[in-house]
């Protein structure tokens, strides 16, 4: 089992104090990841799908996900 935690977050969530025209430019659905209580990594995904597939695949779920699914 993995030592880093994962929660999903979406960009306006996490930086709703920041102008409301300015967004990442990755996309607006991340990961960020976690060593103990420290955020060491924020990952940003284009579609909540694809974030949702990524921290997926952290959290052993994968196995059971057909990446057809994407694609609906």
């Amino acid at each position: 089992m993995s030592k880093y935690k994962y929660e999903k977050v979406i960009w306006y969530e996490v930086f709703r104090h920041v102008s409301l025209g300015l967004m990442s430019p990755d996309g607006a659905w991340g990961i960020h990841t976690y060593d103990g209580e420290d955020l060491i990594k924020s990952t940003w995904y284009k579609s909540e799908k694809e974030r949702d597939f990524a921290y997926d695949l952290h959290s052993g779920v994968a196995a059971r996900i057909e990446r057809s699914d994407f694609n609906e």
